[in-house]
């Protein structure tokens, strides 16, 4: 092998060795693998972590737990040398429109990779409003870089969660990116926003139970009504887009007039009275108001 092959080669294991993947281990100054030592650490770190976010004015608390937020993620990557970059930002195209875009981000530690992760930030996200219970969609008229921007800062948090998450946690936060949770990017005093995904199955995130389901089945095919007529007037009456749409204020509300006004009857309509009845949520609700 000539002297220049044997320089480029060298050159080559040398790019080759920064840019692999770091072993599976804890994070810090240590030299041998040894768990009090790291839990010391650990602890030192959360403390530290704790002093500092105990003085931000507008932490981000959703259903009673604190989540932390891109910068404090820095924070505590620091204290590890771990330091976070965007790697490549790209548009996400949908039937021909630039609906958000897609963002990965790398960490590093010592000059080697120590993880990586993707995020997007898209128009098409949605949360459900505390106010109306409906869904809203709160990236739909924002400008593209401040898309741009939180896909680029959900990307680098999650690349810093994915290998500081247990820190966290031992401070007492939540290992989710805060970003993350609320969908909106939060900065200079702004209002927090709380995201709400679209998941029935959770009973913390505002949206009807299983067991109010139920209960509003049941009242109506009383009435003598099939689900799926019940799921319509229900979704024309609130103006939902999907049944599952329905918040537990509202489902509260429906079952609470129909109890009252199937209270008042000896006994079920029969079927044959359908006709008379133009729609149930609207009736029970009127006839609830007559009552007050």
């Amino acid at each position: 092998m000539t002297e220049a092959k044997s320089k480029v080669a060298a050159k080559t294991q040398i790019v080759a060795k920064a840019d692999q993947v770091a072993p599976a281990a804890p994070l810090g100054a240590i030299d041998t693998f040894d768990p009090d030592k790291v839990l010391k650490m650990a602890q030192e770190a959360a403390s530290a972590l704790n002093n500092v976010i105990k003085q931000k004015k507008k932490p981000v608390i959703i259903n009673g737990e604190q989540y932390l937020e891109f910068e404090d993620w820095q924070t505590l990557g620091w204290f590890y040398g771990v330091t976070v970059g965007t790697i490549w930002t790209k548009e996400i195209w949908r039937d021909g429109k630039l609906i958000g875009f897609k963002a990965k981000a790398r960490a590093w530690r010592n000059g080697v990779r120590v993880s990586s992760a993707e995020a997007t930030c898209t128009r098409e996200e949605e949360k459900v409003s505390k106010k109306t219970g409906r869904v809203i969609y709160p990236w739909k008229d924002k400008p593209e870089f401040q898309l741009k921007s939180m896909a680029q800062t959900r990307a680098c948090a999650k690349a810093l969660r994915n290998v500081l998450a247990w820190v966290a946690v031992l401070a007492g936060y939540r290992p989710t990116p805060a970003e993350e949770i609320t969908g909106m990017e939060v900065n200079g005093g702004q209002r927090r926003v709380s995201y709400r995904r679209r998941s029935p199955a959770n009973p913390g995130l505002g949206l009807a139970s299983e067991a109010q389901r139920k209960a509003i089945f049941a009242i109506g095919q009383k009435l003598g009504y099939s689900a799926d007529e019940i799921k319509e007037r229900v979704k024309k009456k609130f103006g939902l887009k999907s049944f599952s749409q329905l918040s537990k204020k509202q489902a509260s509300e429906v079952i609470s007039a129909a109890a009252k006004y199937l209270a008042k009857q000896d006994q079920p309509k029969k079927k044959a009275e359908k006709a008379e009845i133009s729609d149930p949520v609207a009736d029970y609700l009127e006839w609830e108001k007559s009552q007050s």
